[in-house]
């Protein structure tokens, strides 16, 4: 674990007197369990990626916004997203219509809003009347492009989850996922700020060839966690896999938090189980054997693959490994 650089000048404005934190970071790196964890104390409530533009709030367009911080920042979308964040501003989208719900189900969260919904305008409305309510935190990976930006503004904490690239790599390609894929080569403003060395037959591979992506993904984030001018404590998977409960007690430290004993208890429960690597669509499963998650993708990922991402990665490997 390492917390990079300065803190944010405390001479800068608050959005409000506790601004959220954010626990963001690679995907499939264990955000969501950190910000479960977290969750487990009342005096907490987590909001899952609010930038998530198939889920999170309706005015957010695209995944990874990035603001440089240059003249036309006011117009930036991406500024207005990540203001609607930091005031828990604006509405939720809603989930498509699912056979496993009701039709009556259905139409009820139509009129009256899904759950996060309600704790969303719940918290706004206690700090906008008793200037109080509980610490909000934002669990989302899409935000870590914007964590400088976010701190400049309201001196935000944050923590970013970081992964062994190739167990991302084995754990995106279960999900079956594809997301960001596209977006992720046609944000010239991500590729000025990070991608420098990468060439454009890289980028372009990258839209459909899930390896190359997630090689690129896990660069350019490695490149904006330890190179940000604020303070960023970063956690790897490995570390919260092998002692969950030494680096929950470092991050709540960080956020100004206690490690309090409905998060100890939650961790106790969750860090034994027999199961090792999830399966398609499980994107929940905590409770597992977590010691032998680590290293359970060497054996799962053929050498050919191994080359691939190791030469993709590069020397940016050594901000978080010192060997492959």
């Amino acid at each position: 674990m390492t917390t990079s650089k300065k803190s944010p000048d405390p001479g800068l404005d608050r959005v409000h007197q506790d601004p959220p934190f954010f626990i963001s970071g690679l995907p499939r790196s264990g955000t969501t369990y950190v910000g479960t964890i977290l969750d487990q104390d009342p005096s907490i409530v987590m909001f899952n990626e609010p930038l998530n533009d198939e889920f999170g709030l309706r005015r957010v367009t695209h995944k990874y916004p990035y603001v440089s911080g240059g003249a036309d920042l006011a117009s930036s979308s991406s500024a207005e997203w990540l203001d609607a964040v930091l005031n828990l501003r604006g509405g939720w989208r809603r989930f498509a219509f699912s056979p496993d719900r009701s039709r009556s189900s259905h139409a009820a969260k139509i009129m009256l809003g899904s759950r996060v919904s309600w704790r969303w305008r719940l918290s706004r409305l206690q700090r906008l009347t008793t200037h109080a309510g509980p610490r909000v935190c934002i669990k989302d990976p899409f935000a870590t492009f914007a964590l400088d930006h976010l701190a400049r503004q309201s001196s935000i904490r944050s923590v970013c989850m970081v992964r062994h690239p190739a167990a991302y790599y084995l754990s995106f390609r279960t999900q079956r996922w594809r997301i960001g894929m596209h977006q992720l080569a046609n944000e010239d403003a991500l590729r000025l700020a990070y991608g420098e060395g990468i060439d454009d037959r890289t980028w372009k591979a990258a839209a459909h060839d899930q390896l190359v992506y997630c090689g690129l993904l896990w660069k350019m984030m490695a490149r904006a966690i330890t190179d940000s001018p604020m303070e960023v404590l970063s956690v790897r998977h490995e570390d919260l896999s092998l002692d969950a409960d030494h680096v929950m007690d470092h991050v709540t430290g960080h956020l100004g938090l206690d490690y309090s004993a409905p998060m100890r208890e939650f961790v106790e429960r969750t860090t034994h189980g027999s199961a090792v690597a999830p399966q398609y669509q499980q994107f929940r499963q905590f409770n597992r054997n977590s010691a032998s998650l680590v290293d359970y993708w060497r054996g799962a990922i053929d050498i050919a693959e191994q080359s691939r991402l190791r030469s993709l990665v590069a020397d940016d490997l050594e901000r978080f490994y010192a060997e492959w």
